[in-house]
């Protein structure tokens, strides 16, 4: 019996692993069309030609290196994109041992998300990477001066790139303790939020710079040449398109697609928060040895971990009213946790005591022995990105290669 537990293990892990690095393959293989209409795109390559604005410094580096170099700049966004998407796997994976479960990395709720979700050249790696730098420089023996210098430095250039690091980044260097032992202290948590205000100017600029339709327009004229090279003759090349025409929207505009989703009635809200909650079960279920061997150990683990993800929750809260990337709201969600749990942060005491009474009053630990980890689980989960019952089939591992190999012989 205990031979055909661990053969099914296997087999499950197996197609996990495969269809993973197939999807990244497909995906990168599409990206090398993508152009003036693409999101993950267009967000990279907004840059300063008509002025200070928000998320323009990626653009302007690229258009700097891709006039002097004679690199294609989409080649040079995808080139940046997967090398950060294989480092923060490559990371994760290597800090999961004995902690995480690997092939929970490479689900759809962690690694697999941009994957599976076409979005490899977004610019959520590279933040998450950045977030992970500051951690590492701000619990490193530097002095204190040059170390907060350097994390105040490696923050600003995060949030100029792509403001949401702030939510997910910002709170967390200041609350969570890497060893310090005074996490819980008042005093200490005001001293080191005084030391990270620059990263909070550098919000508030690009709050206050966010763009209009003439930036925007701007933005996109400067990339005509790379326009007409990936889409000759398009008529729409001229006008902008997908994140570069963002920078146009309205602060109404920008609100309405999350508050809309809000306020959609019952189903999408509900179905949403399940698959969060869902998400955070799954987290749980695989922290530790997982598939079901549950020790004290494991769920000491679970109690800390449970600290982190109610904590990083409530920062991430005010992106769900910030457009209805929620599938992205929870890629960060999950990441962030990951990367803090995997730096042997610790979460503020009254997370803590949170966290045990939701295990007691919801019985966690029996339920994680009643219902253990099962690699199976990995391949059905999916994150759609249009609710309905076949979009979330179809957003899994097996449900989207099931679909591509029936659209080949159909």
């Amino acid at each position: 019996m205990t031979t055909q537990v661990d053969k099914s293990r296997t087999i499950a892990g197996t197609i996990l692993v495969l269809l993973f690095l197939l999807q990244v393959g497909i995906q990168l293989k599409g990206a090398l069309s993508w152009g003036h209409d693409s999101w993950p795109l267009t967000d990279w390559l907004i840059n300063y030609s008509g002025g200070f604005v928000r998320r323009g410094l990626a653009g302007e580096v690229i258009q700097w290196f891709s006039s002097t170099t004679g690199i294609q700049a989409n080649l040079v966004v995808i080139a940046i994109t997967l090398v950060c998407f294989i480092g923060l796997t490559a990371w994760l994976i290597k800090k999961s041992s004995g902690r995480i479960s690997a092939l929970f990395i490479i689900s759809c709720m962690v690694m697999g998300m941009p994957a599976y979700q076409d979005s490899i050249l977004r610019k959520d790696c590279f933040c998450l990477l950045m977030f992970l730098a500051c951690l590492t420089v701000d619990s490193s023996h530097l002095p204190l001066v040059p170390r907060k210098v350097a994390v105040n430095l490696l923050g600003i250039i995060a949030v100029l790139i792509h403001e949401t690091f702030l939510f997910y980044a910002l709170p967390a260097l200041v609350v969570f303790e890497f060893g310090s032992g005074n996490a819980g202290r008042f005093r200490e948590l005001m001293v080191r939020g005084l030391w990270l205000m620059p990263i909070l100017a550098a919000f508030l600029t690009a709050a206050v710079f966010h763009g209009n339709p003439e930036t925007a327009q701007t933005v996109n004229d400067s990339w005509m040449p790379l326009w007409s090279s990936l889409n000759p003759g398009d008529p729409s090349n001229g006008v902008p398109d997908a994140a570069i025409l963002a920078l146009g929207w309205s602060s109404e505009e920008g609100l309405s697609p999350g508050i809309n989703l809000l306020t959609s009635g019952f189903y999408q809200p509900t179905a949403w928060a399940a698959l969060f909650g869902i998400t955070f079960f799954l987290a749980l279920a695989f922290t530790g040895k997982g598939e079901g061997l549950v020790s004290e150990g494991d769920t000491e683990a679970r109690l800390g971990f449970t600290s982190i993800l109610v904590t990083q929750l409530f920062f991430i809260s005010p992106l769900f009213l910030l457009g209805h990337d929620y599938g992205r709201w929870l890629f960060f969600w999950v990441v962030s946790s990951l990367v803090i749990h995997l730096r042997n942060g610790a979460a503020p005491t009254v997370a803590r005591r949170f966290s045990e009474s939701l295990f007691g009053v919801l019985r966690l630990g029996a339920v994680f022995k009643r219902v253990p980890a099962r690699n199976w689980y990995l391949l059905i989960i999916g994150i759609p990105v249009v609710w309905n019952i076949d979009s979330f089939i179809l957003a899994s591992p097996i449900g989207r290669h099931l679909m591509m190999l029936w659209s080949w012989f159909k």
